[in-house]
């Protein structure tokens, strides 16, 4: 029982210090590679990054809610679009993107993430509520915004790999790579 407890709270501190360092305890600014780096504001979690057209579409979870409690209760995650030419002007530039026609029972916490033919492959961590998936998504340009409309999901393993799956590489509609945490 003693171990258990120990290695308990060895897990909360850790996972604070790690949700401190990424901003989810009070938020810190600090953090960029160098003087010519800008900061973002506008979503926690940013995850993963692809380039679509003039845009970059990024996927966005809170990680350590979602691994600590599996998906009961944490806010869903979502996949935000940076316009690429309104970043040069510095205008308002990062803005969540609606997603059409997403099972109604099944969580979004998006993680890795690649596109194909017009196609946004992700890796989605829907726990407790759909479990590991991959959800392909259907992406267009109506009226210069980016439209994106769920396709199908596909299960990744069973309940015991919930959280497991990391990235994807997309070599065609019917291949592709996934990383294992």
């Amino acid at each position: 029982m003693i171990c258990a407890t120990i290695t308990i709270a060895a897990v909360a501190v850790f996972g604070g210090l790690i949700a401190s360092r990424l901003g989810y305890m009070g938020g810190n600014d600090k953090y960029h590679h160098d003087q010519t780096c800008k900061q973002i504001k506008g979503i926690k979690g940013g995850y993963d990054m692809v380039i679509y057209k003039e845009m970059i579409i990024v996927s966005q979870l809170n990680l350590i809610e979602l691994i600590a409690i599996n998906g009961s209760g944490v806010t869903p995650g979502g996949l935000w679009v940076l316009e690429l030419d309104k970043f040069a002007n510095k205008t308002d530039v990062l803005k969540k993107l609606e997603i059409k026609n997403f099972p109604a029972n099944t969580n979004f916490h998006p993680a890795g993430m690649d596109i194909k033919n017009d196609r946004l492959y992700v890796i989605n961590h829907g726990m407790n509520k759909g479990g590991e998936r991959l959800e392909i998504f259907k992406l267009s340009i109506l009226a210069k915004q980016l439209k994106v409309e769920w396709v199908e999901g596909k299960k990744l393993g069973g309940d015991d790999v919930n959280g497991a799956f990391n990235d994807i590489l997309v070599i065609d509609d019917k291949t592709y790579y996934i990383t294992q945490w």
